[in-house]
């Protein structure tokens, strides 16, 4: 399969397209996650969160302690910040509020003043509220010639995972695939542990907020009209930054002729065995949808979809983006897009859907499988955690769906 997509590819594509699907490396050290495990345990968590974009390179809100220069797989100290020294460089998570506790205490506070019951925002399981396709018989395929720094855990050179993907509409309502949106891709990669590892994307790059309290300050400006928004905006986070984050925000909501052809991004730092990276995704279908443009209507996108899998496999090329320093590639501000110049991604798996009738009764049963399913971030093993303010605030948030 992952031969016929390269064949498909390459059909389509001038022969200097078809160049880089294999790039280089980087490296790699284990970061502590007890403490972290320890603090969001029966902290509760409430309410609402939702996804937003890029800007500026300072963490705003977070105090400075020491850094602590922790060992391979130490727990994290008592401190507002944990530091690694890798080859990638040394990189950091801070905390608000000096310690891993106080600031589940301080997130939870937020969550409950900026977000009371019956604030606009919804609830972050009720975001990406319309699923638009389930693929149940997907896989990842890792490259064979995969750096050796880059292979960890289930990431093995040549490793076969099977994959469950969810296509998605960001919106908190269920709305027709023409309506301008972000989209979203969930994939849950079966181990052969026996456990699970959810990878979540979206069609945008970056964050318009810069941190967790950034993001709930965006969230409780959420009204329809733009001009009030930016005004409230503006009066809580001064003009540029409202000005700033109005313009990523536009950004999210784009038309979309096809889920095929878009690039997806992980939107934050993760772990990556002992280096920050972001992952991403990047589409292998460029050829018009068949049949011409898609055709209008509440469901188009899944139909365009359809239409592509009943000729042939799809596929995707995962990538990951190295951290190079906290200018140019921060962990603690969602909002800077870490550029491709500065840290180019490296193809190292192409992710399969394979040919299949996905209006057909196996493709309704995916598509409610798809639904049903809660993808969390936080579902990874110790050597894939999120990093930084808002995928700690994330966690939070997801715990609240799981009561």
């Amino acid at each position: 399969m992952v031969a016929s997509c390269f064949a498909r590819q390459r059909a389509i594509l001038p022969g200097s397209a078809t160049k880089g699907f294999k790039r280089q490396q980087y490296a790699a050290i284990q970061a502590p996650v007890d403490a972290v495990n320890r603090a969001i345990r029966g902290t509760g968590a409430s309410r609402r969160t939702r996804r937003v974009e890029r800007g500026d390179r300072t963490p705003a809100h977070f105090i400075g302690i020491p850094i602590f220069a922790g060992a391979p797989g130490a727990s994290a100290p008592p401190s507002g910040e944990i530091a690694m020294m890798t080859e990638a460089g040394a990189w950091r998570e801070i905390y608000e509020g000096g310690s891993v506790a106080a600031e589940a205490r301080i997130f939870r506070t937020l969550l409950d003043e900026m977000l009371p019951a019956g604030a606009v925002e919804a609830p972050p399981w009720l975001i990406h509220a319309k699923t638009v396709a389930g693929i149940a018989n997907a896989e990842m395929v890792v490259d064979r010639d995969l750096p050796g720094d880059l292979a960890v855990a289930h990431f093995a050179p040549g490793a076969r995972l099977p994959l469950m993907i969810r296509f998605s509409n960001a919106s908190p309502v269920s709305l027709a695939d023409y309506v301008p949106d972000l989209r979203g891709v969930a994939m849950r990669l079966a181990l052969p542990s026996g456990g699970t590892h959810d990878l979540l994307l979206a069609s945008h790059p970056v964050s318009p907020a810069r941190d967790a309290r950034q993001f709930l300050e965006i969230a409780a400006t959420a009204i329809p009209n733009r001009e009030a928004r930016l005004a409230r905006l503006a009066a809580r986070l001064g003009e540029a930054e409202g000005r700033r984050i109005a313009a990523i925000l536009k950004g999210h909501f784009k038309l979309c002729s096809s889920l095929a052809v878009r690039h997806y991004w992980s939107e934050g730092a993760f772990l990556w065995g002992a280096a920050p990276v972001r992952f991403e995704l990047h589409p292998m279908a460029f050829e018009p949808a068949p049949g011409g443009e898609s055709r209008a209507g509440n469901d188009s996108l899944r139909h365009e979809l359809a239409a592509r899998l009943a000729l042939g496999d799809l596929c995707f090329r995962f990538a990951v983006q190295r951290f190079v320093d906290e200018r140019s590639t921060p962990i603690e501000d969602a909002s800077v897009d870490w550029s491709p110049v500065l840290s180019p991604p490296i193809e190292i798996a192409t992710i399969m859907l394979p040919r299949q009738q996905l209006l057909g009764e196996e493709g309704r049963k995916a598509l409610r499988l798809a639904g049903e399913m809660r993808f969390d971030p936080w579902n990874a093993p110790a050597d894939f955690r999120p990093l930084g303010s808002l995928n700690r605030l994330r966690r939070l948030a997801y715990a609240e769906r799981r009561r």
